[in-house]
C-alpha cells in the first residue's frame, strides 16, 4: 500500500502478507512481519527513515506494520455491530446474478435469496445446463449425481417462486463472461446484484507450503484473482446495482495449508476495497 496523502491499495500486495501470515504458522520457528512503507516523497522524511531502520532492527514483531513519518500503525481488530437490515416489502422481484452459481456456496446464497422474496436468479457455472428434457434420466443415473445435485437445486428455487436463468460461463473466460450477462441482460432488463462466488475446492484447496507448487497456486487464482479482474473489465461498461465479492476469513486468520487459498482471498478484499474508494459499488464479504 502507498502511504501518501492519497494512499492506493495495491491488491498484488495482499497476496504477500496473506502468505506470510500462513508460513508464520505452519513454520513456528519462522516470525514475520508485513510493513507497508510509501512509495512517494514521504520516504525521504529523515524520520520515516529512522522509524524504518529502527523498525528492520528490531526484527519482527508485529504481523502487521504501517510506518509513517515517525509513527508506527499496527493492525488490530474490533467487534463491530451491524444494524439490522431494513425490511421492504416484497414488490418487483430483485435480480441476482450468481457467478459460480451452482457451486456449494453459490446454492445457498440462491435459495436464502429465493426464500427470502421475489427473486430472479441468474446462475454463472463453469458447467453447462442440460436440456430440460433430459434432466429426468441424469436425476434417474447415479453417475451423474453431482450434475443431478444441481438439476435438484434449480428446481427448488422455480418451486419456491423464483425465476431461474442457468448460464454457462467461465469466469475467467471474457467472451464467455460477456456472453452469459448478455443472455441475462436480454431475459431480465438488468444485471441487479452481481454476486461474485466463483472458486475451486478440490485437492489443492489446502496444501501446506512445503507440498505447494505452481499448478496448486494457478488453480486457486484461476477464479478469484484473474476471474475477478476479468469480471471487473466485463462489469465495466454494464449498468449494476452492486457487485458482491464471497470472502473468507482465510485472510484474516490464515490457516495450516491455507497460503494460497488465503492469499487468493487476500487479493479479493484488497482488490474490492480499491474499487470501493474510486466510488465503484463493490464490496467484499465473509
Amino acid at each position: 500500500v502507498e502511504t501518501g496523502q492519497n494512499p492506493t491499495l495495491r491488491p498484488d500486495q495482499a497476496l504477500v502478507a496473506a502468505f506470510a501470515k500462513v508460513a508464520a504458522q505452519e513454520y513456528p520457528s519462522l516470525r514475520t512481519s508485513v510493513m507497508a512503507i510509501p512509495a512517494d516523497s514521504e520516504s525521504e522524511d529523515p524520520a520515516y527513515v529512522r522509524n524504518l531502520v529502527a523498525e528492520i532492527a528490531s526484527g519482527p514483531s508485529d504481523p502487521f506494520v504501517v510506518l509513517r513519518g515517525a509513527q508506527r500503525w499496527v493492525q488490530r481488530f474490533a467487534p463491530v455491530p451491524l444494524p439490522r437490515p431494513a425490511s421492504s416489502p416484497a414488490a418487483a422481484p430483485e435480480t441476482w446474478v450468481l457467478l459460480g452459481g451452482v457451486g456449494s456456496c453459490g446454492r445457498l446464497i440462491g435459495a436464502a435469496r429465493a426464500e427470502a422474496r421475489p427473486t430472479r436468479l441468474a446462475l454463472v457455472s463453469r458447467t453447462p445446463a442440460p436440456a430440460r428434457q433430459q434432466w429426468e434420466a441424469i436425476l434417474a443415473d447415479p453417475a451423474q449425481e453431482r450434475l443431478a445435485q444441481r438439476i435438484r437445486h434449480v428446481q427448488q428455487l422455480e418451486a419456491s417462486g423464483a425465476e431461474v436463468l442457468w448460464c454457462a460461463a467461465d469466469v475467467s473466460d471474457e467472451q464467455a463472461l460477456r456472453a452469459a450477462l448478455t443472455e441475462v441482460e436480454a431475459a431480465w432488463g438488468t444485471l441487479g446484484t452481481v454476486l461474485f462466488g466463483a472458486a475451486r475446492f478440490d485437492d489443492t484447496s489446502a496444501c501446506l507450503i512445503g507440498e505447494t507448487t505452481r499448478e496448486v497456486v494457478e488453480a486457486q487464482f484461476e477464479a478469484k484473482v484473474n476471474g475477478l479482474r476479468t469480471t471487473e473489465r466485463v462489469l465495466r461498461t454494464r449498468a449494476y446495482d452492486a457487485c458482491v465479492l464471497m470472502s473468507s476469513n482465510a485472510s484474516t486468520l490464515g490457516g495450516l495449508g491455507m497460503a494460497s487459498y488465503g492469499a487468493a482471498i487476500a487479493f479479493m478484499d484488497a482488490f474490492a476495497e480499491r474499487l470501493a474508494q474510486q466510488r465503484q459499488p463493490w464490496v467484499s464479504a465473509t
